[in-house]
C-alpha cells in the first residue's frame, strides 16, 4: 500500500506518467522472471513477480481512473 500511495503521489504530481511507472515495473517483473529460469531464488522472485504484477495492474488503474474523471 505504501508504494502505490507513493506512485499515485508521483502520477498526481505528474513527476512520472502511470505509463512510464508500468514500463519499469514490467521490465523488473521480467527480470524477476529471467531470474526464476535461472534458478536465482526462484520461491522468493515468483512471489516478488506476482506482487509486482498486482502493483503495475493497480498503477494502470490508476491512469484510467485519472483518465475518467478528467
Amino acid at each position: 500500500m505504501l508504494m502505490e500511495g507513493l506512485l499515485q503521489l508521483l502520477i498526481s504530481r505528474r513527476v512520472l506518467t502511470a505509463e512510464e511507472i508500468v514500463s519499469t515495473v514490467e521490465a523488473v517483473i521480467a527480470t524477476k522472471q529471467q531470474m526464476i529460469i535461472d534458478g536465482e531464488h526462484p520461491e522468493i522472485s515468483l512471489v516478488a513477480a506476482g506482487v509486482l504484477s498486482i502493483l503495475a495492474n493497480s498503477v494502470a488503474a490508476m491512469e484510467v481512473a485519472d483518465n475518467g474523471a478528467s
